[in-house]
């Protein structure tokens, strides 16, 4: 069960399993987040 604590972000986000995982992207390091 991963959970995101990223500081680019207002809020943690988090990604409960059996779920198709969100794409986030961070607006600091453009990098994609699975």
């Amino acid at each position: 069960m991963p959970v995101l604590v990223l500081p680019v972000f207002s809020q943690p986000v988090f990604t409960p399993p059996g779920l198709k995982p969100p794409v986030l992207v961070s607006p600091a390091l453009k990098l994609p987040v699975l």
